[in-house]
């Protein structure tokens, strides 16, 4: 037996006994949110289920005053991937995305909203893309359109970075490098709900931006969205 062992070493190709498999990126999620409490399990409960498992889950309660604080706290409590950060006064969402990504510690980040969720193999394509691509800043994907109650309304797919001049062609499912963090900085707080439009287009003019035509996010319409 201890010569079979023996031998089976020797055969192994240099690979399997020198260079063990370098650990997965840690993956940075920031999920603002304020008066949310209505999906917002729903929204964490997608981030729980993603099937790559090495991520974090930044929650940034931008003074809720609803049962938003109980629910978060349940989940720090559950998951010790799951942070949250309290803001003790009303900062709008530009800010709390910058108080997020201040607190994240990962190689990849991405952001999703309290009423939206992630299929369960968003992370893990996502990451993949961007592993595979080395000279892709941000990878973005295709998102279905749900209503109130999560039923499927229609396809949002994602549009040719081309199109920034024109919409914001990203969409809702992306996942981009620190380096596109690090280099842009943080959303400009004095664009309340075109945050995400702006910080795009600046990616756009130093980095490359590509979509991924793979439906990875549920997009949800309802009367309290902000979109709507």
């Amino acid at each position: 037996m201890i010569l079979y062992y023996a031998i089976k070493a020797i055969c192994l190709p240099p690979s399997d006994l020198s260079h063990p498999a370098e650990p997965e990126p840690l993956i940075s999620i920031v999920l603002p949110t304020y008066n949310g409490s209505r999906y917002l399990r729903e929204a964490i409960d997608s981030c729980v289920a993603q099937t790559y498992q090495n991520w974090e889950l930044i929650v940034v309660d931008d003074c809720s005053t609803d049962a938003t604080p109980g629910i978060v706290a349940e989940y720090v409590g559950r998951d010790p991937r799951i942070k949250s950060i309290r803001h003790e006064t009303n900062k709008k969402l530009p800010q709390a995305l910058n108080t997020g990504h201040a607190a994240a510690r990962g190689e990849y980040l991405t952001w999703t909203s309290d009423d939206n969720r992630f299929l369960p193999a968003a992370i893990e394509e996502m990451t993949r893309f961007l592993q595979q691509n080395p000279t892709v800043g941000i990878v973005y994907t295709d998102c279905v359109l749900i209503d109130d109650s999560g039923k499927y309304m229609n396809e949002f797919p994602a549009l040719p970075p081309s199109r920034l001049a024109y919409m914001d062609a990203l969409g809702a499912c992306f996942l981009y490098r620190r380096v596109v963090y690090e280099t842009l900085g943080g959303y400009d707080t004095d664009l309340f709900l075109a945050e995400d439009y702006e910080y795009w287009l600046r990616a756009y003019r130093q980095f490359e931006l590509a979509p991924l035509h793979k439906t990875l996010y549920e997009y949800r319409w309802h009367d309290q969205s902000l979109t709507k």
